[in-house]
């Protein structure tokens, strides 16, 4: 399957595959799960935010304040 095609929970396992062949430790593994499951909700919340209307954004803004 060509890689963009491939859905993000794909890429993720993929790339967790990979780094468990190269012998990375269980915590480091464990951290990179956490990151790329918060980089996914990340974009998604990104790709809903293009279809929000103008008064929901300070409601979000409030909610996660690093989102400009």
């Amino acid at each position: 399957m060509r890689k963009e095609n491939q859905s993000v929970e794909q890429l993720t396992h993929g790339l967790l595959e990979e780094l468990q062949l190269k012998r990375y430790g269980k915590d480091t593994l464990n951290n990179y799960r956490r990151i790329l499951k918060n980089l996914a909700l990340y974009m998604q919340l990104m790709k809903y935010l293009r279809i929000l209307p103008k008064s929901g954004k300070p409601l979000l803004r409030n909610t996660f304040p690093l989102m400009k």
